[in-house]
């Protein structure tokens, strides 16, 4: 497991989580969610990686063997350390479009158009998205605004969606417009296609119901399910 091989090489590299966290540049709590399994992936991990000196590949994956001593992929495959836009995508990773301003983007509803001109990008291992059942077409991140969803997903929170699924399963989190709003929430189904709005934070944020009508007038759409969200923390 992830939690398992980053353990492994941390303390093979002899470095603390603070010393991890620090050099790349996230709180400890986030990384050690990483350690724990509180957190299943992280666009951090390359960086990581590159840290404790072992092959993101291995780290992300646990196929190949992480550079220790230990031999490396079979093959011409180089494993990367770092990367940014001219860096060739690893055997195991997919890169998604990253809504880094979706709050703007969103407003209109245009997420076809937006997602044609979006040019930033994370990169994704393919088995996470196997694992969660989402096709690589439809995944995206996109940045949460805000606090209604804390303390499940904090203001700037990176959030990983699934376009594909747009049917109401309850409780589930959900990237919705309401009324030209983006926002993150978990959804229930009422009678009659109506929908039942609700906010982790429920002390500022009270549930909302909307008839099936009131979805028409207010302009609701679901546009994806949250399958995942790296949660940072802002000074």
């Amino acid at each position: 497991m992830l939690k398992d091989r980053l353990i492994s090489a941390r303390k093979a590299a002899h470095k603390t989580q603070k010393e991890v966290a620090e050099a790349v540049q996230i709180t400890q709590s986030n990384y050690s969610q990483l350690e724990t399994g509180r957190a299943q992936s992280s666009a951090y991990l390359p960086a990581i990686a590159k840290f404790l000196g072992v092959s993101a590949y291995w780290l992300q994956t646990g196929d190949g063997e992480e550079s220790q001593g230990i031999p490396k992929p079979a093959g011409n495959f180089t494993p990367v350390e770092e990367w940014d836009s001219d860096t060739p995508v690893e055997l195991d990773e997919v890169e998604i479009p990253y809504f880094k301003d979706f709050l703007l983007a969103c407003g209109t509803g245009m997420i076809g158009e937006a997602s044609v001109d979006e040019w930033r990008r994370l990169r994704m291992s393919k088995r996470t998205l196997k694992n969660m059942g989402v096709e690589t077409a439809n995944a995206v991140a996109m940045t949460a605004s805000g606090d209604s969803m804390r303390p499940t997903i904090t203001d700037k929170a990176t959030v990983f969606v699934d376009l594909g699924r747009n049917r109401i399963k309850d409780g589930k989190v959900y990237a919705i417009e309401h009324g030209g709003l983006f926002k993150f929430k978990r959804l229930y189904a009422l009678p009659m296609g109506g929908v039942r709005i609700v906010s982790d934070n429920a002390d500022e944020y009270p549930e909302e119901r909307l008839s099936a009508q009131e979805v028409i007038e207010q302009e609701f759409k679901i546009i994806g399910w949250a399958f995942s969200w790296q949660t940072m923390d802002n000074w």
